[in-house]
This record gives C-alpha cells, structure tokens and sequence, in this order.
C-alpha cells in the first residue's frame, strides 16, 4: 500500500494529452463498469451523472464530486474511500481495488480532464431490442427471387464480396428440412418421390406435407420445452417435490397447439394466464402446466423467483433475476421492476382439477393454476435477501417502465364451475349417476334376497317334510338296531332343519335390509335432486331475486334429507338387528352343546360369542336411538337450514410438510397475469417477437440471428443482420404469430437450400468469414439426442405413431417404441443414452450445446438400441425389396440411412465388404453338421446357412451406416 502512494506522490504533472489518454483507457471504463448503472443516462442517483469528464466535475446534489484545488478532499474519492460499507460506493458489489482508487486520484490531481466533446452514456432505451420493430425495406436483388431474406442476406453478402454457395443436392435438401420439421428423416418412397418431381411446386408441396404432418408439432414442441424448461413432477412418491403430476398435459398442449397452427401470442397468453382467459376449459388450462412446472415444495420463495426469471428470458430475453438484489447494472431495470413483475405472481398457486370418470386427482387430474393469496403482499427484498423484506411498502404489480406498453390489471370474475369445481356439469351427472347406480344395485339385491328366501324356505320345507320322516320311522323301528340307524337319521334331519330355519330367519333380515337399503337408495337420490336445485339457484343468485323460490327450495331439500336420515337409521337398525339374532343363536348354540360343567373347551369360544352379542345389543341400541332421533328431527317445522354438498378445494401444498388449505377458492382471480400476457404478446412490445423468431432461426440454421436467445439486453451487440431480423419479427406478427407461416418462409429461401460445405478447400469465403455470420453457405449440425433415437425407429419402421398420453418410464426405453418426447425427462430419471448426446439441461436449456466427445461413438458402436434397429433395418429393407443382391441392398440401405445415393466408389467397397463379412459369418457362426464329421468327431465341413449368415453381415454393414458421420450430421 505505501509502495502505491509512494507512486502515486512521485507522478509527473501530466500534459492535459496523458490526462485524456488515462480518462479514456482507466477511468471511464471503470466507471462505466462499476457507477454507470446509478449514475449514468437511465438514473443519476443523488443528481450525479458519471458518464462524462464534465459532469463529473460538475457533480450533483452535494455539490463538485472533485476539487481541483485539493485534489484529495474530492467528494468522489472521499465516497470509494468510505470505510463505512453502508456510506461506501458503489453501493454493490466490493470496493474499489487500490489499484482503481490510484487511477482516479490520478486522474483527479492531473486536472479531471477528458476528451473534447465527449459523447455521454447512451440512453440504454436507445438499445436495439428496445425499440419496437419497425419493417424495414427489403433490398432490391434479382437473385433472391421473392423471398426477403435472400434479399437481406445478399446484400450483406455483397458488402463482404462474399459468394454463395451452389444449392444442395435435392436428396439432403429433402433429409435436411424433413429432420428440421418432423425430427424424422425422410422414407425411400418420399425420396424417390421427391426425385421424380420435376414441377416448379416440388419443394413446396414437401414443405406443405410435412408442416401438415402430427409430427411436426412433437418435432417443434422439444424445442419449445427447451425454452420453456419442460420437466416431469419429480420426488419420492406420492410426494412431489418439483415440477408437478400429470405436468404432460402441458406437453400434450404444446404439441397440439403447433399442430394446430396456434398463435404464438396466443400461446404465450395462454401459459401465463389460461384459466383467466378460458377458466371453463380444460384444453386451454392444460396450457398453465407452464407455471406449475416451476413448482419447488421447499420454498415457495424460489418457486417465484424461477417464474419471474424464466418468463422474463424465455418470452422477453430479458435477464430479469440480477435486479432481485440491486438495480440491473446494464439493463434499464431497477430493482423495484423485478419486484413489480414479482407481485404479479405473488397469488398464483397450483390445485390439481378432477376430470370426468376419475375422482383421484393424483391418478389423473389437471393441473393448473389460480390466484390463491389474493392479500399477500409483495416487498422489496433488501439486497434480495428474503429474511430482510422491506415491509414499509407493499409493492404493487406492474412491468419495467422503460419498454413501454400498457399493463391494465383488471380481476377477472370467475364462472361457478372454475371457482366451484365440484359444480361443473360431469361432476353433477356423476352425482346423479351414482344415485341411480346405487337404486340400480339395490334392486338388484332386494332381487337376490327375495331369490334366497324363496329358496331358503324351500329348503327348510324339505328339512321339515325330511325331519317328520325321521321321527316316522324313528317311531315305526321295532328292532334295536334299526331304532338306533333311524334315531341318527333322526338326529341329523333335527340338526338339518334347525339350519334351515335359521337360514330362512337370515333371509328374511336380508329381504328387510335390501328393502330398507333400497328406499334408503331412493331417498338419497331425491335428495341430491332437492340439494343441487338449491344449488343452482343459489348460483343463479335467486338469494338476492327470489328468495321465496330458494326458501321452498332448501325446505324441500330439508324434508328430503330427514326422510333420508330415517331411511338410513332403519337400514342401520335393520344390519344391527340381524347382527343381534346371529350373535343370540351362536350363544344359545354354545351353551346347548356346554354339556359337562368340567369341560372348558367350549370357555373360551362362549366368552368371545358374549362379548359379540353384548357389542352387537350396543350397536342396535345405537342404531334405534339415531332412528328416533330422526323421526323426531322429521316432525320439527321444516327450515332452510339444509345441509350442502361436501365441496372439495384441494391445493398444492405452499411449502414442505405444510398442511394445504382447504378453503373455498376466491370467485375472482386478480387479473395479473393476463394483464402481464397481453403486455408481453401486444405487437408494440419490443422484444416479444424478435425473441421467438431468434430462437426458431436458430434451429434452423444451428446458430441464431442475435448472439444470445435469452438475453436481448445492453451486453448483447446489434445483430449483424437486424433488418432481417426485425422484418422477420413484423412478418410474423403480421401473419398473425403463425410459426407455420415462419417456417415455410425459411425452409423455401435459397439461402437454407445452400450446401452446407465450402465449394473447395481454398474458397476465399472461408478466410473473409470463417464463422460463416453472413450465410454464405449452410451450416452443417447434428442431430439432435431425441432425433437420433426417433430415427433409430423410424428407419426400423418400429416407431409407434401414438400421441400424448402420461409421461412412460425410462426404464422402458431402451426396448419401448414411441418417440422420445414421450419418455419420463427429469432430475431424477433421464435416459442415459440422451445424455451422451446433448440432451436438454433440466433446468434451462434455450440454446443446446453441440458436442463431439468420444462416448457417442462407443455409444453408437456398443449400444443396444443401435443393434436391435440395425436388426429391424435389415427386416425392413426385405420387406420392401425382397431377397435383393448386395448391390440393390447397398443401394437401398444408402438411401434409407443416409437418404442419398451411394457413389460409385462407396457402392464398390461396401459389396466388397458386405460378400467378405457373408464369409465370414458363414464360417465362425454356422453349427456343424454331425453327417459330416469324420473319426473322432472332427468337422469336414461347415453347414451352409445363407439365410441366417446374410441378414447377420446385413446388419453388420447397417451398423456401420449408422456410424456413419452423414447419419448424425444434418448435412
């Protein structure tokens, strides 16, 4: 430190040249770095402006921040000098280095001069993405035909005397753009299809069939789910700890959604606030598993956090979460804005909705979410710590004021059915239902009771008719040993009829039980009838416009529910009573067969049927004590106190072991989000467009038109191509937000039909842009990790078209059928053979990365999943083509693989190669033929098995396609 000041003290007076030259190179970058952000174009906390030589020396509310006279009481230095950290600047981040303190007391002691005419911070509003965009002209040039952005393209082309290079061969054109919109590559009858048509529509007509294609929105709904961090409910069951159950009917709505050709503002509006919008419909609440998916058990706190940030850079590419502790230091956005957008999630929650045949909500239900904390209020976190909120003021919603727009926040009035659920109408016909099914299965039972006794009694007719038999001949017995064979028929016949007259005493209780469950059956079901008319005027609000009707109404309702509690007392009587007589027989029985007083094995078995049938006088006793209450309840004057349905309210649990709350939930939602949608999807909004075109040119083109898809802010430079991207961005808003209508739009340019390598090793394009930021040619990429195992299928003509559905388990893969989309992608359960091939991060993934690491090889040479489809490829090439010769099937296995020809050379040496491994399968694999061995046992001669030993080396030679780089390259 005294080596510091000793240089400092011993610094020449510098000219006003060295001064400038230190201002601009040390100074003004570590003020921009470090001060502009408070005091600079956007805000100048206490009047203070830093971004130029002059306003420094001019200061702000406390006067000069320097003192030319004495250089060391300067204000500025004075305050990032400070050793009080709460008086210290900058307020954020650490304290200057003495390094940085040393330059500007320099600097100050030299004059505080810098250059002349120094051009202040630029207004950060000013910035690009800032500016709604406006459609630019399109360049006039003969060679891009009607297609704008070969337009655009060229003509920075041109600036750059860059060529294009020459249109790809319609083979890879065709497997290129079929990956890019359906994610699976292209059949031999499209190929040849595509060969064979030589009309001027050739290339659109692909493009129309493959947008037309249910494909296309599983293909487009990954990237999506990318962006939007898709992730299935994740925890130890039946707890959920993050994202949430049946979270794949989101997914389901994504892909049905890009099928469809939905808006992306409408998309958009949906996700955030779909059950504002349509609160009765279920198709467009499955759109709000937008919000659920940031579901964290642990802390509600983090939950709103990722909302807020994750919403802010998928839609707006705004990178929102650093004003959570101070104002963004780039970003026209303070600290109050994030907490702004914070309040508009502050009362969403998430509940779980019933779905029509299915009453448990955790086997299969929807998932959605509403606003729940309707008074809870939002307050800045100091720093951000959330133990520290400020609650001096309860911050109210809103959006960073600098993007301008309109954020009118109106509450939305909810219908019964989205504020009531147990009110919608399936709900009220399974009610119904059931009564009716209850009715249904009583008649049945009265049905079978009157059967039994009916038959019981039969029974014991004959027992009785058999019994006098008995005595009869008990009675007509003369000699000893047949009175003692009739006295044992005797005995038997007695024993018999007894059973069947408690038999019948059994049956007559069931016939009365039935008959009692039955109009106890009835009872009820009027009943229900009585209570959802009650209901409906209530909901029709005949409280405030009728209510007379509604007081007969709830009278009636009542009337029906006290003849339903008798109705229910006798039938409670009638199972007790029965109960009793059991137990009374199976006393009476043992003390009957009690016949020796010192025989105690009987003890035991009497003392347990007593204490049943003491329990069981308990029970009836009960039972006739709530009949008599009833029937009393049923002679009082009838009121309106009825009882109302039982209503259920589940939710979401707010944080780790908390008990949910099973209030009503509110009958208006705050209106929020749907204010906070319609700002983001509103055509003024400057960033909403040229985000979503940025991220769908990137998967396009493997690289995007603006260096970040997620970060539109101060630290990302102006596109080189932003009249591209801003007419693009107008265009599709203008098409009315139709990906559909974008996509084409780019697969049709010349510029996506150009081949992806250089036209030589010396071409001078490669040396005026080797990054290739001007398109001169495509860009080469690889196929994606859902793709390459989709195309596994696809080629093996196994893959399972089944859309939708529950999320399957990984475990499953390997061996399962159905795209790759559909398997289970979470923290704790993600396939391994994806994750070798750069399958999405859980928790953000808006751009890929692209990597080429040894394990994908090993995966693609040891996998069994590649084995197996090399297998199914074989079957699937016979089934098309027959029992061919090497030559048709090297033919047809380049075109099915690769989606192209093989060359002339490639053809010679894969029949040489695939005759040689026939050989040598024949000779390693083929069993001995016992015919013809010779002494010993030895072998003379292999037995022949083409058939095996060919489809063996078959599959060895389409192993080999699959390793080929032209698979997993989009070329």
């Amino acid at each position: 430190m005294l080596l510091s000041w000793t240089m400092v003290l011993l610094l020449p007076i510098a000219k006003a040249g060295d001064v400038t030259h230190d201002y601009v190179h040390d100074v003004r970058p570590l003020l921009e770095r470090r001060c502009f952000s408070c005091h600079g174009a956007l805000q100048q906390k206490g009047g203070l402006r830093l971004d130029t030589a002059t306003a420094i020396r001019a200061g702000g509310d406390s006067g000069p921040s320097v003192d030319l006279k004495n250089p060391q009481a300067s204000l500025l230095l004075q305050r990032v000098t400070e050793s009080d950290p709460s008086q210290r600047m900058p307020a954020e981040g650490p304290p200057l280095t003495e390094t940085e303190v040393a330059a500007l007391r320099a600097w100050i002691a030299a004059g505080a001069v810098g250059p002349v005419n120094e051009i202040p911070q630029k207004d950060p509003r000013e910035h690009w993405a800032y500016r709604p965009p406006t459609r630019p002209p399109v360049p006039v040039d003969s060679k891009s035909g009607s297609n704008p952005i070969d337009a655009f393209l060229n003509a920075a082309r041109q600036s750059k005397k860059l060529t294009v290079s020459p249109p790809v061969h319609k083979d890879l054109w065709l497997r290129r753009v079929t990956l890019d919109l359906v994610g699976l590559p292209p059949t031999r009858e499209e190929l040849h299809a595509f060969r064979n048509d030589q009309s001027d529509s050739a290339f659109e007509s692909v493009i129309d069939r493959l947008l037309a294609n249910p494909a296309h929105g599983e293909r487009w709904a990954r990237h999506w789910m990318d962006v939007w961090r898709y992730c299935d409910g994740y925890g130890r069951p039946p707890e959920i700890l993050f994202s949430h159950h049946h979270i794949w009917r989101w997914r389901d709505w994504i892909v049905d959604s890009l099928n469809s050709g939905a808006g992306y503002d409408r998309m958009v509006m949906e996700m955030l606030a779909g059950d504002e919008i349509a609160p009765e419909d279920p198709d467009t609440l499955r759109a709000t598993g937008y919000l659920a998916r940031n579901w964290e058990t642990f802390t509600r706190n983090k939950w709103i956090e990722m909302t807020v940030e994750h919403t802010s850079r998928a839609f707006l590419g705004m990178t929102i979460q650093c004003a959570r502790c101070h104002d963004h230091k780039y970003d026209p956005i303070a600290q109050a804005d994030y907490f702004r957008m914070r309040a508009v999630f502050e009362p969403h929650h998430i509940r779980i909705d019933r779905l029509p045949g299915q009453s448990d909500r955790i086997k299969n239900g929807l998932v959605r979410v509403f606003d729940d904390f309707m008074t809870t209020p939002t307050h800045l976190f100091i720093r951000g710590d959330e133990s520290q909120p400020d609650t001096s003021v309860a911050i109210q919603p809103g959006i960073p004021a600098a993007f301008g727009g309109s954020f009118d926040v109106r509450p939305v009035e909810l219908p019964v059915s989205a504020f009531n659920p147990d009110k919608r109408a399936f709900v009220i016909q399974e009610a119904r239902a059931s009564a009716d099914s209850a009715i249904t299965k009583a008649l049945e039972e009265l049905k079978s009771a009157r059967a039994a006794l009916q038959q019981s009694m039969q029974s014991q007719a004959a027992a009785n008719q058999a019994l006098r038999d008995a005595e009869q001949a008990l009675q007509s017995a003369s000699k000893p040993e047949d009175h003692t064979a009739a006295r044992t028929t005797a005995t038997a016949a007695t024993e018999k009829s007894a059973r069947a007259r408690r038999a019948v005493l059994d049956a007559q209780h069931a016939q009365r039980r039935s008959e009692a469950v039955l109009v106890a059956a009835e009872a009820a079901r009027e009943a229900l009838a009585a209570v959802l008319t009650v209901e409906q005027l209530e909901d029709q609000g005949a409280k405030e416009t009728n209510l007379t009707g509604w007081n007969e109404a709830a009278r009636d309702a009542l009337a029906a529910q006290r003849r339903q509690a008798i109705m229910n007392a006798i039938v409670a009587e009638s199972v007790a009573q029965q109960a009793v007589d059991q137990a009374s027989i199976a006393v009476d029985g043992l003390i009957a067969a009690t016949t020796d007083p010192k025989d105690e094995s009987l003890k035991t078995p009497l003392a347990k049927a007593t204490t049943a049938l003491v329990e069981s006088r308990t029970k009836l006793a009960a039972a006739s004590k709530q009949r008599t209450t009833a029937e009393n309840e049923s002679g009082q004057p009838l009121t309106t106190d009825y009882k109302p349905r039982v209503l259920e309210f589940p939710r979401a649990k707010i944080s780790f072991r908390d008990e949910p709350s099973t209030a009503p939930y509110s009958q208006t939602s705050t209106g929020r989000r749907l204010a906070l949608a319609r700002w983001i999807a509103d055509r003024g909004n400057p960033l909403t467009a040229r985000v979503a075109v940025n991220q769908i040119w990137s998967r396009h083109f493997g690289q995007p038109l603006a260096r970040s898809v997620y970060d539109f802010g101060l630290r990302t430079p102006r596109p080189v191509h932003n009249d591209l991207l801003d007419w693009l961005a107008v265009e599709f808003m203008d098409s009315g937000w139709n990906m559909k209508h974008l996509h084409k739009l780019i697969v049709t340019s010349q510029t996506y039909r150009m081949q992806s390598s250089a036209v030589s090793v010396d071409d001078p394009n490669q040396a005026i842009d080797p990054d290739n930021h001007y398109y001169w040619r495509m860009n080469l990429r690889r196929m994606e990790a859902e793709v390459i195992r989709d195309s596994l299928l696809h080629l093996a003509g196994r893959l399972d078209p089944t859309r939708g559905g529950p999320a399957l388990p990984v475990a499953a893969a390997e061996d399962g059928l159905r795209r790759t989309i559909y398997y289970h992608h979470a923290r704790d359960e993600r396939m391994l053979f994806l994750t070798l091939f750069d399958a999405p991060n859980i928790e953000e993934c808006y751009r890929r990365d692209e990597t080429i690491v040894p394990q994908q090889a090993i995966a693609f040479t040891n996998s069994k999943l590649v084995f197996d489809r090399a297998d199914d490829i074989v079957k699937a090439i016979s089934t098309k083509v027959g029992d061919a010769n090497e030559a048709d099937f090297v033919s047809t296995a380049f075109e099915l693989v690769l989606g192209r020809s093989a060359t002339e050379t490639e053809r010679a040496v894969a029949v040489d190669g695939l005759q040689r491994l026939t050989i040598i399968e024949n000779s390693t694999t083929a069993p001995v033929n016992p015919a013809l061995t010779g002494p010993a046992g030895t072998a003379q001669a292999p037995v022949q098995t083409a058939t095996n030993s060919n489809e063996r080396a078959r599959a060895a030679f389409i192993h080999v396609l699959l390793n080929h780089n032209d698979f997993v390259s989009i070329r």
